[in-house]
């Protein structure tokens, strides 16, 4: 392949690099990551429509993070097809350019997907708090509109400035992507990203602690409902290993050292989120196994009588036990709506009894 012409401005190095790919690593990364993602996603619909009969908004925003991703993962593919991975020195430019071209589109749906797989799941969250008057339902609709202002505010901000000119784009002097304000914003949209994650791994538990049920049923809730965790800790790599993209006086944006740990932590993200938010709507399938080979549950009975309660923990513990497919057996359900046999208070009965005496004249 032909290399780049000095001529044009773009300096070469007197002693060239490896001419090797280091893009197959995130390519392969990006592939399984999507296959994890795809199947879950679709045991979720199928939970969702063919057992619980209820698809809703959140599974609509999963589904559009599940698009987002794929159109992501495409976009890692062609850019990896012209080069991803490979030192600028071996590039020309119009493979330099549809490579840009693509890493460009792959940037807006690396934003777009998380954005939406966050939301999906805070929704999830709400559809378990229900009707009930918890403080947290406040706290997760405040997360909504944050997620959204700042992260739709960071794709319209980036796209306003940094245009669609890919000549300007590329080159360091006149690219957007380097230390500026619109960096700093973008790592502060990331800190908010991190913070989300936070809340919504600490969430469930909040939520999972006032039920009354079972230690056991509990440490499975919050296990099933708090992996969001492990979205915040890819969050957290992706925010670090975006200061690689924003580098000055960078040529060499499409070696090793440069974008592909940004697109691996990019990659990592927002297929966790989708897999982490997935995991619990996917449980009520299991149980439906269970039934259908025979094995019993006692949660249609403990359902039913959380149904009977009218307080708001009954609420949100029916409405998980439904979610989740689990067995929460309703703890101090029996001793709190029938009396004690002593404390009954006794019943006398009075029998009254008329006689008449009939007197009868003798003679």
């Amino acid at each position: 392949m032909a290399t780049i012409d000095s001529s044009l401005g773009i300096p070469l190095p007197a002693k060239f690099p490896p001419n090797h790919n280091a893009g197959h690593s995130v390519l392969i990364l990006v592939w399984i990551l999507f296959g994890v993602s795809t199947a879950l996603v679709a045991a979720r619909a199928y939970s969702k429509i063919a057992i619980l009969k209820r698809f809703a908004t959140d599974d609509l925003l999963m589904s559009l993070s599940w698009a987002s991703t794929l159109v992501y993962s495409v976009a890692i593919q062609l850019s990896y097809h012209y080069g991803l991975g490979r030192h600028y020195e071996y590039l020309n430019i119009q493979t330099s350019f549809l490579l840009l071209k693509w890493a460009y589109i792959a940037f807006a749906f690396c934003i777009v997907g998380p954005l939406a797989g966050r939301v999906s799941f805070t929704l999830y969250l709400l559809s378990i708090v229900g009707n009930a008057r918890h403080g947290i339902r406040y706290w997760l609709w405040s997360l909504v509109a944050l997620q959204t202002l700042i992260n739709i505010t960071l794709l319209t901000v980036t796209y306003s400035i940094c245009g669609t000119d890919l000549a300007i784009i590329g080159i360091p002097s006149t690219t957007c992507f380097q230390p500026s304000p619109l960096s700093r914003f973008s790592l502060s949209a990331g800190a908010v990203n991190v913070a989300t994650d936070a809340f919504l791994t600490l969430a469930p538990t909040l939520l999972v602690l006032r039920l009354k049920t079972t230690s056991t049923a509990k440490l499975a809730a919050i296990a099933l409902l708090g992996s969001s965790s492990v979205a915040m800790i890819a969050a957290i790599y992706r925010t670090i290993e975006l200061r690689t993209v924003f580098l000055l006086d960078n040529w060499d944006f499409t070696c090793k050292d440069d974008v592909i740990p940004y697109f691996a932590a990019a990659t990592v993200e927002q297929n966790i989120i989708i897999i982490a938010a997935s995991v619990p709507t996917v449980a009520p399938i299991f149980k439906s196994l269970k039934r259908r080979y025979g094995s019993t549950l006692a949660s249609s009975n403990a359902s039913a009588s959380s149904r009977q309660l009218s307080h708001d923990s009954a609420e949100i513990q029916h409405n998980m036990a439904k979610a989740l497919g689990m067995n929460m057996p309703m703890l101090g359900n029996s001793q709190e709506h029938i009396l004690p046999l002593q404390e009954l208070p006794a019943i006398k009965t009075t029998k009254q009894t008329r006689i008449e005496y009939l007197e009868r004249d003798v003679g």
